[in-house]
């Protein structure tokens, strides 16, 4: 049986992707300072504004995928602790070899499985900061996106109730699309502090924003 082979130049949508890659500042940036991901910038960015990691020893990253976060995270804590610890959650095996990180392989809509790994790990210490940069696989409907964005932003805040100490940070990526401002009501009743930001390094066309939270009120801590 004869193979045909069909041979397709790049689309359109690839092409301006590649373009935008090329002249994107915080793509050049990160191949300068040796950064796993673009998203790097996009904590960077948040944490010079709330020095979540000044104190920290312990933190998770909650869908660390290529473990961008995960890097910027222990850089920062190296700077004011001898032995930081960051717990590295994905869903897929990861190949992650950093020192003083811990990976983890679970599903994030698995709560008792992922709280329990880490508190075996931790045995008795709590959370400082909760990270979490999960995103959903793009169908292009809007609508089923922006959802599926925020049942992974509502699956982490259950996994940071159980694991933060009181004083604790948590961040979490949220999309525009209709359901996000009920969630930041939400977040008010479980944290004392809770700020909405766009970091730079956000493309200005995308829908994303993010969301920090810290000091857990009483009751949400149970």
């Amino acid at each position: 049986m004869k193979t045909c082979l069909r041979f397709f130049g790049t689309s359109g949508s690839s092409h301006r992707w590649i373009e935008r890659q090329k002249s994107d500042p915080f793509v050049k940036l990160r191949d300068l300072e040796g950064l796993k991901t673009r998203s790097a910038f996009k904590l960077t960015q948040i944490d010079d504004r709330f020095r979540m990691f000044q104190t920290a020893r312990v933190v998770v990253d909650l869908g660390a995928g290529q473990g961008g976060w995960t890097q910027v995270a222990i850089e920062r804590m190296k700077q004011h602790t001898p032995s930081p610890h960051v717990i590295a959650i994905d869903y897929r095996e990861s190949n992650l070899k950093m020192d003083f990180v811990t990976t983890i392989v679970a599903d994030i809509f698995n709560q008792d499985q992922v709280v329990t790994s880490i508190e075996h790990l931790l045995n008795g210490e709590q959370v400082d900061v909760v990270l979490s940069d999960l995103a959903p696989n793009v169908s292009g409907d809007r609508f089923r996106d922006h959802t599926s964005q925020m049942n992974l932003a509502q699956a982490a805040v259950n996994v940071a109730k159980c694991i933060l100490k009181p004083s604790g940070h948590f961040v979490s990526k949220l999309t525009q699309g209709g359901e996000e401002q009920q969630f930041i009501g939400d977040l008010r009743q479980i944290f004392h502090v809770v700020d909405v930001l766009k970091p730079d390094a956000s493309r200005q066309e995308s829908r994303e924003f993010y969301v920090h939270t810290r000091k857990l009120r009483k009751l949400a801590a149970i």
